[in-house]
């Protein structure tokens, strides 16, 4: 289920909006503890369309290299195709999903990674965007 704000937004985009101004908002006094990024579901290949620092943190990437980019750029040779797969079936379901899979840094060190990801949808309840949290 999709993030409703009432009658703030016309197609959905404004609540996409104001949730992602709340989470952002949530993360000034530690801003490297908590790991967020959008994605752009409507655009081909689902690109990364907003971080937080600490998405950039997390992962040693810094934010413009990974703005444009699918969150697959963290996968490695140890990222198990089964850990994948659930967030796949949920992304194409446009369901919420939590799963732990093992990602990787911008110097090659593997780690952990709790991620959470919610579907952002329209007023016409159609998946515009995803909001993914991550810890490590």
């Amino acid at each position: 289920m999709g993030h409703r704000l009432g009658d703030l937004a016309t197609d959905g985009l404004g609540e996409s909006f104001c949730l992602c101004v709340d989470l952002w908002s949530s993360t000034r006094e530690k801003p490297t503890d908590v790991a967020l990024g959008r994605t752009d579901w409507t655009k081909e290949d689902n690109p990364i369309v907003l971080v937080s620092d600490g998405f950039g943190a997390v992962t040693g990437f810094p934010c413009t290299d990974i703005i444009g980019r699918n969150c697959r750029f963290l996968q490695g040779p140890g990222t198990s195709p089964d850990s994948i797969e659930p967030l796949r079936e949920a992304l194409e379901k446009g369901e919420a999903v939590t799963k732990l899979v093992l990602n990787y840094r911008s110097d090659g060190h593997p780690f952990f990674n709790l991620i959470n990801i919610t579907p952002l949808k329209d007023s016409d309840g159609k998946v515009k965007f995803f909001l993914g949290g991550q810890t490590d």
